[in-house]
């Protein structure tokens, strides 16, 4: 139905079944979410482990899923971004679940690791943690600390090509090993 206004332009007054239509189209859409991953790097530079995380339900909080990547010797930049990358793409929302029984034992970054204890993991590898700056995932940060529970940590951009955020993620892991800036 087409009517005049009284600014002199047309306006079109549509069904509602129409309006239903164009508000599910606009906004409706499945959101789009952040993007996460970890990476576990070897502090003498010999391999790296690449796991994505996942939401524990929408909203929830972070956890290390399958399937880790192994990444031995660590030898291309390129290498090591492709895994990341990969790891990123994976990052998905899971069902909500409570984990009563989860324990750190269970990461699969240290079930692939080689290390005994949880301390010795921890204490070999650096850990560093990449996401997209925003939903859309166009820039990745990476953050990486020197030693658990660290006072500081060392955050870079990245684009979001296997070269750039390999050549970002050693950065931040070598700033992290030697301690200087």
């Amino acid at each position: 139905m087409v009517r005049w206004v009284h600014s002199g332009a047309w306006s079109c007054h549509a069904s509602a079944d129409f309006y239903r239509w164009a508000m599910k189209k606009m906004f409706w859409k499945k959101p789009k979410t952040q993007k996460h991953a970890a990476v576990h790097i070897h502090r003498n530079g010999g391999f790296a482990i690449s796991v994505p995380l996942h939401y524990n339900g929408q909203g929830g909080f972070l956890y290390e899923g399958e399937p880790p990547e192994v990444i031995n010797p660590l030898n291309s930049v390129e290498q090591l971004g492709d895994a990341i990358i990969q790891s990123v793409n994976a990052s998905t929302i899971k069902q909500k679940n409570d984990y009563p029984g989860h324990k750190p034992s269970d990461w699969p970054g240290f079930t692939v690791s080689g290390c005994q204890t949880i301390r010795q993991f921890e204490k070999d590898f650096i850990r560093l943690h990449i996401h997209g700056a925003n939903e859309y995932n166009i820039v990745f940060v990476i953050e990486g600390a020197p030693y658990k529970d660290s006072d500081i940590s060392i955050v870079a951009n990245s684009n979001p090509t296997p070269s750039s955020v390999g050549q970002k993620c050693l950065l931040v892991w070598k700033t992290c090993v030697e301690r200087q800036f």
